[in-house]
């Protein structure tokens, strides 16, 4: 569960400054944070029960489940079940709903789940029925729904775009980290132990300023590309 302070607000926003993700650790959001915010009104009454219900159910799993439901939160087909980064999901072209789980590993720990992929953006694109797609995450769940000027183009256009520019950025931040920590090793003034365990932690910092990075960029193109999104705390 977040814990945040309140920055700028207005329609419900709130930032954490620091987020407990699935391996039970707390991570430091404060350079980059997290921004919350109402949750999505498509998702209300019986169809809101069931999708929670999933989320939950699903939240400490390590591999990837969705199911796919009609406007009324009607399970459509049985439960998909994936790998930890992949689910082939059944059912989706006749659904309204579908909702998935981003759980990470223990070679992940201290990492967000995170929003959306490419991938799931291009799926959520497609001239289908559904409507609303959400992710859910140690940290909460990513919402994305179409509106009635979706422009399907653009938003896949937008998607790709970045993809490719947040994972250049975080390509460049990750080698600037492991030249520094190659030659403090190199030089005698670390050991093996101490270079790795510092590799993998601001590995893990720069993936997380990622994943924010993205998130904020779909935050950003509601208006342009006619979609609404957000990122729902979770229930106490």
């Amino acid at each position: 569960m977040a814990k945040s302070e309140s920055k700028a607000g207005g329609g419900g926003r709130m930032a954490a400054v620091s987020v407990v993700v699935q391996s039970g650790d707390k991570i430091d959001l404060s350079e980059t944070p997290l921004v919350y915010g109402n949750n999505d009104p498509a998702i209300r009454g019986t169809a809101r029960q069931a999708v929670e219900a999933q989320e939950t159910k699903r939240l400490s799993a390590k591999s990837e489940y969705a199911i796919v439901l009609d406007e009324n939160g009607n399970q459509i087909v049985p439960e998909s079940h994936g790998s930890k980064g992949k689910v082939v999901v059944n059912g989706l072209s006749q659904a309204t709903i579908m909702t998935h789980n981003h759980p990470r590993g223990k070679n992940e720990e201290g990492t967000l789940g995170g929003t959306f992929s490419n991938k799931d953006c291009l799926r959520f694109s497609e001239k289908t029925r559904l409507q609303t797609m959400r992710a859910s995450a140690a940290e909460g769940t990513y919402s994305i729904t179409k509106g009635k000027g979706f422009d399907a183009d653009g938003f896949r256009k937008y998607s790709s775009s970045i993809e490719a520019n947040r994972r250049a950025d975080l390509k460049k931040a990750t080698k600037v980290h492991a030249n520094r920590i190659q030659a403090e090793y190199d030089a005698g003034k670390i050991d093996y132990a101490t270079a790795t365990k510092q590799l993998r932690s601001l590995c893990n910092k720069e993936f997380n300023k990622y994943l924010v990075a993205v998130h904020n960029d779909y935050l950003a193109g509601q208006k342009q590309y006619g979609y609404s999104y957000t990122l729902e705390r979770r229930s106490q």
